[in-house]
């Protein structure tokens, strides 16, 4: 599915014991769809403002995640050297045990995610 130029209208981190987060997307057509990222183990979303408009949705698991991408997910400065952790999570999106997802926007929210998986539903 392609969701350039859909809007994040929300974000629901649901209870803590559920470990579900759900994100609103509303595409381009006007149709309503929901992101589940399943057994959610991290998330950071910066500057949601209204009319969070998306540039690229995707998704990585088995291949190698985009370093940067992974470094703004735990907030490493690019310098500094790989910690174990981070190898470890790298591994599991390359093996296919974890996925990352990353909402690239063209204006407002920035999403990046690890999960292990990304079901979308329709609304």
């Amino acid at each position: 599915m392609k969701f350039h130029d859909a809007k994040v209208v929300s974000i629901d981190l649901g209870p803590a014991e559920n470990r579900t987060a759900v994100i609103g997307l509303v595409d381009a057509a006007g149709k309503s769809y929901e992101l589940l990222l399943d057994n959610l183990e991290r998330m950071r979303c910066f500057d949601f403002r209204e009319g969070n408009i998306v540039l690229e949705l995707t998704t990585t698991t088995g291949s190698t995640p985009p370093l940067n991408v992974m470094e703004k997910l735990f907030d490493l400065a690019p310098e500094t050297a790989q910690p174990t952790y981070l190898t470890d999570r790298i591994k599991k999106i390359e093996t296919g045990h974890l996925t990352l997802l990353h909402i690239a926007p063209s204006y407002g929210c920035e999403i990046i995610a690890l999960c292990d998986k990304v079901r979308v539903l329709n609304r």
